[in-house]
Formats: C-alpha cells, sequence, structure tokens
C-alpha cells in the first residue's frame, strides 16, 4: 500500500524528441480527364496539430518514358500542383521528378493496360436507417454494409492489380479497397466490395489498374490501418530520397449505382 501511494504521486516526464520533417507526396496520373495531380506536404512533430503543412513553390514534371514528352505542373492551388493537358496512356512508362529547396525526389510508375468496369452489381439490400445523420451523414452509427460487385473481365496474359476509389454521396472514402487476381487470373470477377452505406446512397467506384509497387503500398497502408501489424511501419515507398507516400500511374473506369 506504501509502495502503491508512492506511485500515485509520482509525476513520469517523458521527452519525446522531435523527429525530423519528411516530404510527403501524392501523386497521380491518370488516363481520366483532369484527374492527374500531385499533392505535396510534409510531416509534423507528434504535438503539432493536423493538417500537415503544404509545400510550395516545388519544381514538378512528369515525363511520359515511351514519347520523351515533359509536362511541367503548375501550383493550382496551396501543394497542389496539375497541368490541364496531362493525360496518361495505357501501357507506357512515366518519371516523376520534384525539386523542393535542392533536394531531388523522383518516382517512375506504369500505368498497366486498361481494364474496363463493365456494371456494378449490388448483393442483397440494406437498411434505410440513417441513425439521425441523414441521407449522406457522417455520423450514422447503425450505418450497413452494403456488398458491391464490380464486374469486370481478367486479363489471363499476366498478374493484375487494382485499386477501388470510392466516392458516397459526393464524399470520396478514405477506405483502401485493393484486389488482385491471384484467385481469378482470366475469370469475370465476383469478389465483392464491402461499403458502409444506407439505402438511397449514391455509390461512384473509379477501377484503376495499378502496378505492382503502388498495390504494396496500398497494402502495407491498409495492414496499418487496420492494426494487423504489431508495430506499424510507413509502408514501402516508390519515391526516392526517403520522401513518404506514392506515385500512382492507373488506368481509370467509372460507374454509379444507387443503393437498395
Amino acid at each position: 500500500m506504501i509502495l502503491g501511494s508512492i506511485s500515485c504521486e509520482s509525476e513520469i516526464d517523458i521527452d519525446i524528441k522531435d523527429s525530423e520533417s519528411q516530404i510527403v507526396i501524392e501523386a497521380n496520373i491518370s488516363t481520366f480527364i483532369d484527374d492527374s495531380k500531385v499533392k505535396i506536404s510534409k510531416t509534423l512533430n507528434l504535438d503539432d496539430g493536423l493538417p500537415y503543412p503544404t509545400v510550395n513553390d516545388a519544381l514538378v514534371t512528369i515525363t511520359n518514358n515511351n514519347t520523351a514528352e515533359v509536362f511541367i505542373l503548375s501550383e493550382t492551388e496551396s501543394g497542389i500542383y496539375k497541368n490541364p493537358y496531362l493525360i496518361g496512356v495505357d501501357e507506357h512508362n512515366y518519371i516523376l521528378d520534384i525539386i523542393i529547396e535542392e533536394e531531388t525526389y523522383t518516382a517512375s510508375s506504369t500505368i498497366p493496360k486498361i481494364v474496363v468496369l463493365e456494371s456494378l452489381v449490388q448483393i442483397g439490400e440494406v437498411s434505410d436507417s440513417n441513425g439521425g445523420g441523414g441521407p449522406g451523414g457522417q455520423n450514422r452509427s447503425d450505418r450497413n454494409i452494403a456488398e458491391i460487385i464490380p464486374v469486370y473481365n481478367d486479363p489471363i496474359e499476366f498478374t493484375n492489380y487494382y485499386q477501388f476509389v470510392v466516392t458516397r454521396n459526393d464524399t470520396i472514402l478514405s477506405n483502401i479497397f485493393i484486389q488482385r487476381d491471384y484467385a481469378f487470373n482470366g475469370l469475370k470477377n465476383s469478389k465483392s466490395l464491402k461499403i458502409e452505406a444506407i439505402k438511397d446512397d449514391i455509390l461512384k467506384i473509379d477501377m484503376q489498374c495499378i502496378d505492382e509497387a503502388v498495390y504494396n503500398y496500398l497494402l502495407g497502408l491498409s495492414k496499418n490501418i487496420h492494426q494487423s501489424s504489431a508495430t506499424p511501419t510507413n509502408p514501402d515507398s516508390n519515391i526516392s530520397n526517403n520522401a513518404l507516400g506514392y506515385f500512382k500511374a492507373q488506368t481509370s473506369s467509372k460507374k454509379m449505382i444507387g443503393i437498395k
């Protein structure tokens, strides 16, 4: 009891050392018009508030390695860089180059051969209860899970990797939905996506064909989010110079479905 009372009165002062700020790059080049962009920010220390500060005045270029065409991206808003003429071509390789205060960051990614999303099929039905949050609300505690099958024919010639970016009622979900064709190579897909939704929600799904390096990055990120790893670590980035993030060159095929 004496030891217990002493321990309760003691103050533990943990000295958390500041970590060096790192560059975070989220770069996409898409076959869909106006979807290509580069977002640059930097990390903060544990006791700093969010969001991460954006990085301005960077020199950003993307080169089509197949044609040697170079696109210079301009900063259209704080930390966001775009070029209206930059549209990806499937089966072309792209090189990303970024210069920030004399530091250079590079990455390479290849757009796979396009696979077309034919349709979206819902399995069963969901509840129309929204927990008081209203249609599209973010605070629906009793939200149901809609099972949606993205219907597409997987090519048999090579391994394919897919990401599904889901928008629910005009809000892009942060969930990571990825598939690889390990179990259905050359077949029509029958694997469903389990998406939080209620009746009358509108889901927009962008099926993206991605390369293996980006798939592995997203897989590692997903494991950290769901805490399936005892010691969370940063997923392997395909960007040089110790940058965090990814350079994703992808196809894009989009469909919409109303939830029943």
